[in-house]
């Protein structure tokens, strides 16, 4: 019979090869819209910086931060699907993203009451539940780390990514 401090171990181990995983495959695919806080930040690479634009021109197939309030603290995810062409007639092409999601971290309302995470649209099926999970968990701990606070410490626990 396993004791409790060797699953305990077992599972950290788990967790951590895991997260490493991870890291490995969607690190690459999160991009930060520019702004002073991001660029101060030295765990984002600035390869993953991108400048301030519409939502319309963020890349497809990728996860992309956008900072709506320094001073309130709040941040929305977007998460894209693959770039889909149209054709109207013979002459009007043009690209758009099908797939999106939309969703806005924790934070604190102008009423000082607590907001989880809030969602809306649909998970691109490029993305599983799994690689939400942990893209939302490091975004989460890297926003908590550039504005101070901890907002995610009411909404479960983090995986702590190391960005190195």
């Amino acid at each position: 019979m396993l004791k409790d401090r060797h699953i305990q171990s077992n599972l950290d181990q788990v967790w951590t090869q895991m997260r490493i995983n991870a890291q490995a495959d969607l690190l690459p695919k999160i991009h930060w819209e520019k702004n002073s806080m991001v660029v101060n930040n030295e765990d984002i690479p600035a390869s993953q910086i991108i400048p301030k634009s519409k939502t319309d021109n963020f890349p497809a197939e990728s996860v992309t931060v956008r900072i709506q309030s320094q001073k309130r603290k709040v941040a929305t995810v977007y998460f894209y699907g693959e770039e889909q062409t149209r054709t109207y007639g013979n002459s009007h092409t043009w690209t758009y993203v099908d797939e999106q999601l939309r969703v806005t971290l924790p934070m604190i309302g102008h009423n000082k009451k607590q907001y989880s995470y809030s969602f809306q649209g649909q998970l691109p099926r490029i993305f599983t539940l799994d690689d939400m999970a942990w893209v939302l968990d490091y975004i989460q701990d890297q926003f908590d780390t550039m504005t101070g606070d901890n907002f995610g410490h009411f909404v479960g626990k983090h995986a702590k990514y190391q960005t190195a």
